[in-house]
């Protein structure tokens, strides 16, 4: 199984953290794994965060919780934003 190196910033300007992760990770997987880890605060429910490229002008956000690294095309290195939906304004 292919393995992928990302990083996950906590909010805009916040801690970030390097995770190692299997390709076929879901995002809702990826979430989950890191409100149990104590990395994302654990009283929001995993669904109420999304993922945006950490390239803001692209306006790219994986919030599809069912859909893998490897569908979203997601590479080596790339670095996301994790923001509660609260927060992000949906």
């Amino acid at each position: 199984m292919k393995q992928i190196n990302v990083k996950v910033v906590n909010g805009i300007g916040g801690e970030d953290c390097d995770v190692e992760m299997p390709i076929d990770t879901t995002v809702g997987e990826l979430i989950v794994g890191l409100v149990n880890a104590g990395f994302l605060a654990s009283d929001y429910h995993y669904a109420s965060y999304m993922l945006y490229d950490l390239d803001v002008t692209s306006g790219i956000k994986y919030d599809d919780y069912n859909k893998t690294a490897k569908e979203y095309g997601w590479q080596n290195g790339q670095v996301f934003v994790a923001v509660s939906k609260s927060v992000a304004g949906q």
